[in-house]
């Protein structure tokens, strides 16, 4: 050791003797006037001083941070205390403030658990123990499926059974915004920033299965205890790779919506050939919907087949009503030459709900015999299925003479000699102009937000959940109901069915369902329009206020309960937050399932945000989707 080297540790020891007792004890007097500040101020106290203790970064700091917080009763505050905790970049001091923000995320009140568990993901990385601790440990059902959701796909790559299930049953398999991912090597975190979460799920399952863990995908897709969101997902992607070995077991699982998922996705697979006995039990299952689709299932095998043909052309008499709209379906692709008659007579079926399937057959069938009795048709329907017939004719024709019967049979009678049915691909382009040339937020009277109320079946079923309280931001001439500068997005959504209501002719059959943490509905079913209920509706409807969470789902699951509905207006402005199921897919999938036997139509409008749910319950049951940015 040189002579200067000892003379340079000799002075910074001397430096340390003069400066670093004054500092240390800054720094304590510093720390007990922020904790005097905290304590005496209480709930009123400026957010900063969470962040000046924090950047002490001493262990004594943490603790006097849990002390300081301890104090505190408002729920934001204590967010905003353990907020800071993330500042703690000493060694001791930082696994002493996750050990906390572990503690409060199982122990502490249910109103402060989830300020906890934000810190502990915004710490990232270094917390994926505590965060793990508390997904083992908690008892609260949405804190462990928010530390489960950025932790999936660690969980699943992680290459046992146990993590694999832990991140099934609890994630989440859609999120409204990015998902920060922990625990993952660059390589298995390899283009996630660029997919949505619920892609990502399915991209890191299907890297499961390729790495020789298909057996334990096809357990859970089994497993009757595992949420249906999760056993859909898996029976998709098990269809990708042949589902012999669990198709049985599927297709005699008591939840209905399983059994259609799995004959839906397997309309056209020639596994379902070994299951003909199942599928002929299915025929007469309690599902209306899984009856349909055994059927529609059925005859992708046996098409060809005489003895079929020959049962297609009973089931198009069948007292069942989803056995007839199945009936429908097949007769139109079918070759058998009695086949166009018969569909023909279902356009004439005393049930509207068939009829409409028949309609639709129509479409599929190409047929030039079928534009004359579409057009006869106009004049015996009405409200709602004067739409099917006026649609199917479109999508036939690649023409529009409107919802007059008259204007179409004019047309007929002049062309019907030369016309000839331009390609389906044709048709089906115009129809797409067509409603890309309708314009949102151009209101006209007896209009719902711009979508023409036809149907004289009706249900609304309208948002009035808290966030329906903030300002409107299309306007649409609305005053505010109560005092503001502007209307809220309820005054206008009150405006527009109010303005339908007093448009409504006598005699039309109408509900309302207003949706928030739960279900409101004026009375029971179905109303005729008169007078006197034409005021007292309007009454109601101006006396709802805002207020709850969004179930979405209980709105539409009221809406479908009474059998003479046939068109659904449906407006929210948020994502689902509250109900039997939040789950967007999950919902979307339950409503085609009650919808396939039914054909209720399903108008959408969506404010603000774009809703790929509701323009996916629209595009499901041939509605119309109108998003008011």
């Amino acid at each position: 050791m040189t002579l200067r080297t000892i003379a340079a540790g000799f002075v910074a020891a001397l430096l340390w003797c003069a400066f670093a007792p004054t500092a240390f004890a800054r720094s304590v007097d510093e720390l007990a006037d922020l904790v005097a500040t905290v304590r005496n101020e209480g709930d009123s106290v400026d957010p900063a001083v969470f962040e000046a203790i924090a950047n002490l970064d001493t262990p004594e700091a943490v603790t006097a941070l849990i002390q300081a917080t301890g104090t505190l009763k408002s729920a934001r505050r204590r967010d905003q205390a353990y907020f800071a905790a993330r500042l703690f970049h000493d060694a001791a001091a930082s696994e002493r403030a996750r050990a906390w923000l572990q503690d409060e995320a199982l122990r502490a009140k249910d109103e402060f658990r989830s300020g906890a568990i934000t810190a502990l993901l915004e710490i990232g990385e270094a917390a994926i123990l505590e965060l793990g601790h508390v997904l083992s440990n908690s008892a609260d059902a949405r804190a462990r499926t928010r530390i489960a959701t950025p932790l999936a796909p660690f969980l699943m790559f992680r290459g046992d059974d146990a993590g694999l299930e832990l991140a099934l049953r609890l994630a989440a398999f859609d999120a409204p915004t990015r998902v920060a991912y922990l625990g993952l090597t660059s390589d298995q975190d390899d283009g996630f920033d660029a997919l949505s979460h619920h892609a990502v799920m399915l991209r890191v399952i299907g890297s499961v299965m390729d790495a020789g863990r298909t057996p334990a995908i096809e357990r859970f897709a089994v497993d009757r205890t595992m949420p249906r969101r999760a056993r859909l997902i898996l029976l998709g992607l098990l269809v990708r790779t042949g589902t012999s070995s669990v198709l049985g077991e599927v297709l005699a699982d008591p939840d209905p919506s399983i059994v259609l998922a799995a004959l839906s996705r397997l309309a056209n697979d020639g596994e379902l050939a070994a299951h003909l006995d199942r599928l002929g039990k299915l025929q007469d299952h309690a599902d209306a919907s899984v009856r349909r689709q055994a059927i529609l299932c059925e005859n992708h095998l046996r098409s060809d087949e005489v003895e079929w043909r020959d049962e297609l052309v009973k089931l198009a008499k069948s007292k069942d009503q989803a056995k007839r709209m199945a009936a429908a379906v097949a007769l139109a692709t079918n070759g058998d030459p009695r086949a166009l008659d018969k569909l023909h007579n279902l356009l004439k079926d005393k049930e509207w709900s068939v009829r409409a399937e028949a309609y639709r057959a129509t479409v599929a069938a190409r047929r030039i015999e079928s534009v004359p009795l579409l057009i006869g048709r106009m004049d015996k329907e009405e409200g709602r299925l004067v739409d099917d017939v006026h649609d199917a004719l479109r999508l036939l024709t690649g023409l529009d003479h409107g919802r007059s019967a008259k204007r179409w049979k004019d047309w007929w009678r002049a062309e019907s000699k030369t016309f000839v049915l331009p390609e389906r691909m044709y048709a089906e382009t115009a129809e797409f102009e067509r409603r890309e040339s309708v314009t949102p937020n151009q209101y006209k009277p007896g209009d719902f937000y711009g979508i023409p109320v036809t149907s004289r079946a009706i249900c609304f079923v309208l948002d009035i959940s808290g966030s329906m309280e903030e300002p409107a931001k299309v306007k649409a001439g609305v005053s505010r109901g109560g005092s503001g500068a502007g209307p809220t997005k309820l005054d206008v959504a009150k405006d527009q069915l109010s303005r339908v209501l007093a448009k409504l002719p006598e005699g039309i059959l109408y509900e309302m369902v207003f949706f928030g943490s739960g279900v409101e509905v004026e009375g029971d079913g179905l109303r005729k329009m008169a007078k006197r209920a034409r005021a007292e509706s309007i009454r109601y409807v101006r006396g709802r206020q805002a207020m709850g969470a969004t179930a979405i789902y209980d709105g539409l699951k009221r809406a479908f309960e009474d059998p003479d509905v046939d068109t659904i207006y449906l407006m929210s402005d948020g994502a689902p937050t509250m109900g039997e199921i939040n789950d967007e897919a999950e919902i979307r999938a339950e409503v085609a399932r009650w919808n396939a036997a039914r054909h209720i139509r399903i108008h959408c409008i969506s404010v603000d945000r774009d809703s790929e749910m509701m323009r996916g319950l629209s595009q499901d049951s041939g509605g119309r989707y109108v998003h008011i940015k």
